[in-house]
C-alpha cells in the first residue's frame, strides 16, 4: 500500500500538467459548443492545421494521455 507522502508528491508533480489539460478541455468545450460562424471557422482552420502539423499533434497527444510533463519515476 502506498504511503500518503508518496501520493502527495505525485499529486504535486502532476498538478500543472493536469491543470493545463483541464484548461484545454474547457477551451474545446467552448469552441465546439459555439454556433458563432467566425469561431467555427477559426476552430476548423486550427484543427485542420494541427492535424497536418504532425510534431505539434504528437506533443498534444502525449500531453492528453499523460505521457508528457513531470512524470514520476517508476518504482519497480
Amino acid at each position: 500500500m502506498g504511503e500518503l507522502s508518496t501520493l502527495r508528491r505525485y499529486e504535486r508533480r502532476r498538478r500543472f500538467d493536469n491543470s493545463a489539460m483541464l484548461g484545454l478541455m474547457k477551451g474545446f468545450k467552448v469552441l465546439f459548443g459555439s454556433h458563432d460562424p467566425a469561431l467555427t471557422l477559426a476552430r476548423n482552420l486550427g484543427m485542420s492545421g494541427m492535424n497536418q502539423w504532425v510534431p505539434l499533434k504528437r506533443v498534444l497527444m502525449r500531453q492528453a494521455t499523460g505521457e508528457r510533463g513531470r512524470l514520476p519515476l517508476s518504482c519497480c
